[in-house]
């Protein structure tokens, strides 16, 4: 037995036999387990990759070699390894250790990446370690959906033609969809022949003896093609093969025996490789395994026996995401022209995807061909509502405005996890799709209650125009009211004096909390709902300038080119105007912890309204 939290650092696995370092990893999963039941976390991928990690530290020297994940939420079993297990309880807390790689934390840690760049920094890592000669492996490990991405087929092609000497590691936990053209049986025969000290060892020595001579020089490069071309027919003849890099797998993920294998004759090879991992999501913890539907990607506090949420939607209120997703519901029941395409599996669309089940589409991590596919229904007379992350939107911001808005495709896009993100630290948030869409001719929305996210839907399906609504990550009380129609671009007084001392402008669930402490203290300010970020309301606008009094723009999003850029763009005076947003990185912690170390808060917005 093994107690984990005693660890100090990963030294002590070059020692340990492969049934110890099997006994080390389900010690290494109980304790992930527990800990991310308290505090929320990236469980199930997390527990994928416990093999995989183990066999990396034992293969590798991390405070050397570079070994990117992609995916940087899947750090888990690292940050163990690496002597932070007793810090594993502070994730998702103030001051705690983050979800991701993270090079201030430890010196074992290369900088996070995410979202398809991992394979072009390993190699550009390993082309800057051949030009400065170092002696260091470079390493990227890959999920399944984010390799067939745009991005990372590009990187592909990329490490086939310079065939610089890098590893990468698929790891496969999804659907097994491609299979290479041998048969199962022959899986292990050819990659054992391949793998093998001996292969590698006569490859090499035809490629140094025969490369000496003009007449070896002929032979040699014979060789090789007919290698390349009984490779591509028999042994791999699939995509990788196609980009030139030697491929290994598929493998199980979990067999520590087969990882190490792999990894250290992966490491004798010259140039390229690519060592496909079967894992599972879950592995370890039988609730996750038998598909308990805390397998989002991201799970909050739960119960260990049960996989039960600790807390739950409070009754009478509805997520921001379920109230659009019944919006979508109701209007695809009148309008069969109206498309669903979503980036991954929420919950929220999954009575659309039984009622609905062939104008519903699944893009998962493919967020480029969720707006390439509404172009294409756009242009057929369909009506495609897309709901992509507002997080990534740097990612697939190219494709809309190729796409989306050179041809004026009317559309609505949710961008979901808008705002600030509890407990995600600086990387992970959902704060600057504003900045990033202002300079585009769109309107951009977020409702401050359930009627007005409703109506600012269905606004969207008349207006025939790119129209963008922020879907923030949070709950929102159900009313019985309606708000009734909406004109674009307008906006309303939630707070109207006839005697005040100066205006608040805010959009967004932020509304209700500050209309109640401006009603609870009487102080004489004005509240104004912007629920249109982008077209501005120019009427209220023109009001509040000829008045004269002072406008403070609130907004918990970025402060570059957000709300009050286009404010002082319509009134063109700055001297009257208060901005407060986001001007800094994000720390962990909660949302009041955040607002408060932003400033947010409304201690500071009290501040602000008695200078």
């Amino acid at each position: 037995m093994f107690n984990v939290k005693d660890i100090k650092d990963p030294t002590f696995i070059k020692d340990l036999k492969e049934n110890e370092l099997s006994e080390l990893a389900s010690e290494i999963r109980e304790l992930m387990i527990k800990s991310v039941a308290k505090t929320g976390g990236y469980l199930a991928s997390n527990l994928s990759v416990v093999e995989l990690t183990i066999a990396l530290h034992r293969c590798f020297d991390l405070k050397k070699d570079k070994v990117i994940f992609d995916s940087g939420y899947q750090s888990y079993a690292h940050k163990i390894l690496t002597g932070r297990a007793d810090r594993l309880n502070e994730l998702h807390r103030e001051g705690g250790i983050s979800d991701y790689f993270d090079s201030r934390e430890s010196e074992y840690d290369h900088d996070h990446i995410a979202y398809s760049l991992g394979l072009y920094v390993a190699e550009s890592e390993a082309l800057v370690r051949d030009i400065q000669k170092k002696d260091e492996d470079v390493v990227c490990v890959i999920g399944e959906e984010t390799i067939m991405t745009a991005s990372c087929l590009e990187a592909l092609s990329e490490i086939g033609k310079t065939q610089c000497k890098m590893i990468i590691i698929l790891n496969d936990n999804g659907d097994y969809r491609s299979r290479p053209t041998v048969s199962n049986k022959m899986h292990p025969i050819v990659n054992g022949m391949r793998e093998s000290s001996e292969y590698i060892a006569l490859k090499k020595a035809i490629k140094d003896n025969l490369s000496k001579t003009d007449v070896g020089k002929n032979l040699c490069a014979k060789f090789v093609a007919f290698k390349t071309n009984i490779r591509n027919q028999i042994i791999d003849g699939g995509i990788f093969s196609a980009f030139g890099i030697n491929y290994y797998g598929p493998i199980d993920g979990h067999d520590m025996s087969c990882l190490l294998k792999a990894m250290n004759k992966a490491k004798n090879e010259d140039g390229p490789v690519i060592i496909h991992c079967l894992t599972k999501k879950g592995r370890g913890y039988e609730l996750l395994e038998n598909g308990l539907k805390t397998d989002r990607l991201y799970s909050f506090p739960f119960d260990y026996k049960t996989g039960r949420p600790l807390s739950a939607t409070p009754k009478g209120y509805l997520s921001y995401i379920d109230i659009i997703a019944l919006s979508l519901e109701m209007a695809m029941k009148k309008d069969e022209k109206i498309m669903a395409i979503v980036c991954d599996s929420d919950n929220a669309f999954k009575n659309i995807k039984a009622k609905f089940p062939k104008r519903i589409f699944e893009v998962g991590a493919h967020q480029e061909k969720a707006i390439a596919m509404a172009y294409a229904f756009s242009k057929e007379g369909f009506f495609p509502f897309v709901c992509l992350d507002a997080v990534t939107i740097y990612k697939y911001i190219d494709a809309i405005n190729e796409l989306i808005i050179r041809y004026d495709v009317p559309c609505i896009i949710s961008l979901k996890n808008a705002g600030v993100l509890k407990e995600e630290g600086d990387y992970n948030q959902g704060i600057f799709d504003i900045s990033v869409l202002n300079d585009l001719d769109v309107a951009i929305t977020e409702g401050h209650d359930h009627t007005e996210i409703i109506s600012l839907f269905y606004l969207g399906l008349m207006k025939k125009m790119p129209y963008f609504i922020r879907v923030p990550n949070c709950e929102i009380k159900i009313e019985d009211d309606h708000e009734g129609a909406i004109d674009l671009g307008s906006w309303k007084y939630l707070r109207k004096l006839d005697d005040y001392k100066g205006t608040i402008i805010s959009y967004g669930p932020d509304l209700k909390t500050i209309l109640k402490e401006l009603e609870i203290n009487d102080l004489p300010y004005q509240l104004v709902d912007a629920r249109f970020i982008k077209p501005v309301d120019k009427k209220i606008l023109r009001e509040l300038k000829d008045e004269g009094k002072k406008i403070i723009i609130y907004s918990f999003d970025y402060h570059h080119d957000g709300l009050y850029m286009n404010i002082l763009n319509e009134i063109k005076d700055d001297d009257k105007l208060i901005n407060m947003a986001i001007k800094g990185p994000i720390s962990i912690g909660s949302i009041n912890q955040i607002r408060k170390l932003q400033s947010l808060d409304w201690p500071s917005i009290n501040e602000v309204l008695k200078k």
